[in-house]
């Protein structure tokens, strides 16, 4: 599998769409404001938003199998703010979080004038939260909820 990043096409939002089956997982993905039910043709206008780029994470030898999903989002002068961090259920497991996060991070490190990023992740959610931490992130305060963790790290880690 060699997995990379690219732009969402149409056919990616039924795919995303069945990866968000409640209106729990929605609140989870794409945060408590975020509507469901929603339709399938909504979803780019929904993930739509101030300074958001979506990606999407496929298989570049393969099919355009949407294996997982993201966004960055511009939150200031320097701030890149990691999002809505989705993984296809049938993949999970195998290292692609982590995969999809190095490559929206090189991507983004690119940019001028990127000094640092940041996310939100749940604190029942120990996978994300050693993954994170691997990457560079450490936990920051304000929590913006007290059952989120807030992470930050520099655009200087490698």
């Amino acid at each position: 599998m060699s997995p990379a990043l690219r732009l969402p096409i149409p056919s990616d939002n039924e795919a995303l769409a069945s990866w968000v089956p409640d209106e729990a997982t929605c609140a989870r993905w794409a945060g408590p404001l975020f509507r469901f039910p929603f339709f399938v043709d909504e979803l780019p206008s929904l993930l739509a938003g101030p300074g958001a780029t979506s990606f999407a994470l496929v298989d570049a030898n393969a099919s355009s199998e949407l294996l997982g999903f993201a966004q960055l989002i511009e939150k200031g002068s320097g701030v890149l703010r990691l999002a809505r961090i989705i993984i296809s259920s049938r993949h999970r497991g195998v290292g692609l979080g982590r995969i999809l996060c190095q490559l929206l991070l090189a991507k983004a490190s690119a940019s001028p004038g990127i000094e640092k990023f940041t996310l939100g992740v749940y604190r029942d959610n120990p996978v994300a939260i050693s993954l994170y931490s691997s990457l560079g992130f450490v936990e920051v305060p304000p929590s913006p909820r007290p059952e989120i963790i807030a992470m930050e790290r520099s655009n200087s880690c490698g």
